[in-house]
């Protein structure tokens, strides 16, 4: 049963880890400087002609 505890607290810490990585991401994303990428088919210089 100790060993199970010991996964389970090495797992829980794991998850806390992505859980603190994700919301500085997510942080980062909702800063008001970011700049998110161009739609595809959107891009300067890319023109297409209806037929």
């Amino acid at each position: 049963m100790n060993e199970e505890v010991g996964e389970l607290d090495e797992l829980s810490r794991e998850i806390r880890k992505i859980i603190d990585n994700n919301k500085k991401f997510l942080e980062r994303v909702m800063d008001e400087d970011f700049e998110p990428d161009e739609p595809a088919g959107e891009s300067e210089g890319e023109v297409f002609e209806e037929l």
